[in-house]
């Protein structure tokens, strides 16, 4: 198995609170968000990639020099929001460029993690069909911006659909998956058929209709840092810590 991490978005919506900076390198205390995401894969041993643009290379570049995490960096090509390849492109973009053929974790770069991965990978090695990490949310307006999956009594997917109108279940998937190699092969087919790349749950959803996906309860918290809002909750958590 080897791990790949999403960090090619733009982060539109959060310049006016950050500038221009990967949302994975906002600052969280005395280190940034993605080192918090590495500190939790570090313990996995798998070969890991990030995935970023153009613009944001050179920064995440930095950060790796400094941080010295073992992870390879790769650029996608993209040089702003109107020819990005979206996260479902950049999952072909990296499998093409490192020539992958392997069981892949797949994770965004931009949440904090507040529980440990090793069940999520655990879960996948005794069933060995794809996991989507999911988690339950209260608030059913929210859910209606979000992937939101039904799950029958063996954690099976039953459905799965990308901000519904009308939500079927409080459970939201989170952008933590583990994908089978034999998963990954309906993976051209699909950017062919030209359905969304923009966010890798499309492509779950895809999936969850072709063959059997599961879903992995989290067993913590888990925060984004998609909006302005996203983060100060998020700053505020980390300053009640």
């Amino acid at each position: 198995m080897k791990c790949i991490v999403l960090a090619a978005g733009y982060g539109t919506r959060m310049q006016g609170l950050i500038g221009d900076v990967p949302k994975a390198l906002v600052p969280l205390g005395r280190q940034v968000l993605l080192d918090t995401l590495m500190q939790r894969l570090a313990l996995l041993e798998l070969p890991t990639c990030l995935v970023t643009n153009s613009r944001y290379y050179d920064q995440f570049q930095a950060w790796q020099a400094k941080a010295r995490w073992p992870i390879d960096i790769i650029d996608d090509g993209s040089t702003e929001p109107a020819n990005r390849l979206g996260a479902v492109g950049d999952l072909a973009f990296a499998i093409d460029r490192l020539d992958l053929n392997d069981d892949l974790l797949l994770l965004a770069a931009d949440n904090l993690i507040e529980f440990p991965l090793q069940g999520l990978v655990a879960a996948f090695l005794r069933k060995q069909q794809p996991q989507v990490a999911v988690w339950q949310n209260p608030d059913m307006e929210d859910q209606k911006r979000r992937g939101v999956v039904t799950l029958d009594d063996n954690l099976r997917v039953t459905s799965y659909v990308e901000k519904p109108s009308n939500p079927l279940s409080n459970l939201t998937a989170v952008p933590i998956y583990v994908l089978s190699k034999a998963s990954l092969t309906y993976l051209d087919d699909y950017i062919g058929a030209g359905y969304n790349t923009d966010a890798p749950g499309h492509f779950m959803s895809y999936l969850a209709s072709l063959t059997t996906v599961y879903g992995w309860p989290v067993p913590g918290e888990i925060f984004d840092v998609g909006n302005p809002a996203s983060y100060n909750r998020l700053l505020e958590t980390v300053e009640l810590q």
